[in-house]
């Protein structure tokens, strides 16, 4: 059972590492569409939101649990995700884009926080822990 809790933990390392490197890739890519367009002011507030916002808009047509604040996804991931009613790679697939768009709309000026996609991504990986480990209370 100890054996289990720090597999979890080291698993659960490796996502926040994830998570800080898209966060600090994004904030490069976008830092350098900054500069290079620091000699046109105007194009240098609007590109990296536009850009941003294309890159969200796609991942959320694609995976619409990846859309808001993740309150619904929360409650979805429990719901479905514990059981096999959501595919797990759906789930995997679900994780990664929302740490990728945490990255993302963190560097374009977008609103919002880290604490709520923390949570949701949290709900996501405990459910498919909960998939393999099923003696964990969910």
């Amino acid at each position: 059972m100890w054996l289990t809790g720090v597999i979890i933990g080291i698993v659960s390392a490796g996502l926040c590492i994830f998570v800080l490197l898209c966060v600090g890739v994004c904030k490069q890519v976008f830092g350098r569409i900054r500069q290079r367009l620091e000699t046109k002011p105007f194009l240098k507030e609007i590109m990296p939101p536009l850009i941003g916002g294309i890159i969200v808009g796609t991942i959320n047509w694609a995976l619409p649990a990846t859309v808001g604040n993740g309150s619904l996804t929360t409650t979805w991931a429990i719901k479905f995700g514990s059981s096999n009613a959501v595919p797990e790679k759906l789930l995997l697939h679900t994780f990664f884009a929302r740490g990728f768009l945490l990255g993302v709309s963190m560097n374009c000026g977008f609103i919002g926080g880290f604490v709520f996609p923390f949570l949701s991504m949290g709900a996501i990986a405990g459910a498919i822990c909960y998939r393999y480990y099923p003696y964990i209370p969910l």
